[in-house]
């Protein structure tokens, strides 16, 4: 249980003023709890805090719980002596990030209403504890998720000068209507009979007579015109394109999913999270 409290109050304008009760010695660990209120037009971020400590030191926290009463949403904090290693000036700043991607959303101003003061302990350490600074993996992962949304936009850049060159155009039109059929051309003439075997006698039948000689081929018939060309198909209609981008959960395979119609398809792009940073070192005891 905390022996000492400082109070903090997390404005509209992201300024943030703390009212301390009491000013802590250096090397205590988790002796003051320090409490963050929040308006309720920021309850919907996730809350890191960030300690400027003397010596140009930072220490970032992980993400806080956010506990709500009759005054409205606040968060809890032990401070560790790796916040309190060195007497002197501590300022306090207030991160929040988007709770879906963990996007920066904005910092609290540093300032004067927002500082308290570590005082010298004759029992702190020589050689005081300092605790990894998370700051900079956190700004790898953040160079890390724009790179992969310029991915995104050149994708989407591909897509659309596809899509200005008509890859995407339309089906060619229906071919035109068969033209109309040419004129029967002209009969051959008939070949000659041929002579008719003489009448046998009453009785037996007479011998059939030979096969008359064939007659000549008719003269081909003129060809007829040719019919009109059939109406051009209409031209294929150039694509709306839809373009959605979703977060996928960690380690997922990255998706790309059309649906719509030729004329105004959508893309869905799906893109895994980026894996969660590691935890900051906990501060000696």
């Amino acid at each position: 249980m905390a022996l000492f409290d400082i109070t903090a109050t997390l404005g509209t304008d992201k300024s943030l003023s703390l009212t301390a009760a009491t000013q802590p010695n250096a090397g205590e660990n988790q002796t003051t709890k320090l409490t963050v209120r929040i308006p309720s037009v920021f309850q919907a971020y996730n809350f890191y805090l960030q300690f400027h400590c003397p010596q140009e030191h930072k220490y970032v926290t992980a993400v806080q719980t956010k506990l709500t009463d009759v005054d409205g949403t606040y968060f809890e904090y032990l401070i560790p002596n790796s916040v309190l290693a060195r007497a002197g000036e501590v300022f306090v700043q207030v991160i929040a990030l988007d709770a879906g991607d963990e996007t920066l959303v904005f910092k609290s101003t540093v300032d004067y209403g927002s500082k308290f003061n570590v005082m010298h302990s004759i029992n702190a350490s020589v050689t005081p504890y300092v605790a990894d600074d998370c700051l900079s993996a956190i700004a790898e992962e953040m160079a890390r998720l724009t790179e992969l949304g310029n991915t995104v936009a050149a994708t989407a850049s591909s897509l659309v000068e596809q899509a200005e060159r008509g890859d995407f155009d339309g089906a060619d039109g229906a071919v035109g209507a068969t033209g109309a059929q040419g004129e029967q051309g002209i009969q051959g003439e008939q070949g000659i009979q041929g002579i008719q075997g003489e009448t046998g006698a009453t009785g037996a039948t007479g011998a059939q007579g030979e096969q008359g000689i064939q007659g000549e081929q008719g003269i081909q018939g003129i060809q007829g015109e040719t019919g009109t060309a059939g109406a051009d198909g209409a031209d294929g209609v150039t694509p709306s394109i839809t373009l959605t981008v979703s977060m996928l959960a960690e380690n997922a395979t990255p998706t790309v999913t059309k649906s719509g119609t030729d004329a105004a398809p959508t893309y869905a792009l799906g893109i895994p999270r980026g894996a969660t940073g590691a935890q900051g070192i906990q501060g000696e005891q």
